[in-house]
């Protein structure tokens, strides 16, 4: 048990009006709601409604080394945000949690955020292009700028094409990745 206290003192007062004692209490049986939201209720987040479900690609960076990934898309709390994991292989070794991220939109900006998270421990905030048919985004990673678009072939069908350039310079883009989401369920 782990006890947890709340006092309310309102500004310009020194002393406490109120509050809350309790005790955390670690538990292995929790009741919650099973299901989570089917549909976005956010209005802002409606366009990308599509994405919600489970993607694949199967596909080689330019390079040559291979990516196999998964992304699940989930709609998020109370139907105001989406929720994207992905799952990835390099190489063709053991697919691992690589990103954790969160689709907000944001009122002020009209315009879609994602906060991302990967398995180093770096977060990112990128600015969501919405087009009439998918997505782009632009990001630095590291003295990389990266630009990625996503454009919808068909229902089951992402087209993802990933550049890159070094940070703060107006060169040409070097591709990086041309390859298919396909739809799962």
């Amino acid at each position: 048990a782990c006890p947890w206290t709340v006092k309310i003192t309102p500004a310009g007062m020194s002393e406490p009006i109120g509050g809350l004692e309790a005790e955390w209490t670690r538990t292995d049986a929790f009741d919650r709601p099973a299901e989570r939201p089917d549909a976005i209720a956010d209005e802002g987040l409606k366009p990308m409604e599509r994405l919600i479900g489970t993607w694949t690609i199967d596909a080689e960076w330019s390079d040559g080394s291979t990516l196999e990934a998964t992304n699940e898309y989930r709609v998020g709390v109370g139907g105001m945000f989406i929720e994207v994991d992905t799952f990835a292989s390099d190489g063709g070794g053991e697919q691992y949690h690589r990103y954790h991220s969160v689709y907000d939109y944001d009122a002020e900006t009209d315009g879609v955020v994602a906060y991302g998270f990967d398995f180093m421990g770096e977060r990112a905030t990128v600015a969501i292009e919405l087009t009439d048919n998918g997505l782009i985004t632009r990001s630095e990673r590291g003295p990389m700028e990266i630009y990625q678009t996503i454009e919808f072939t068909d229902e089951d069908t992402m087209h993802w094409i990933v550049k890159a350039r070094p940070a703060g310079s107006d060169g040409d883009w070097m591709p990086m990745m041309d390859g298919e989401w396909k739809r799962q369920s």
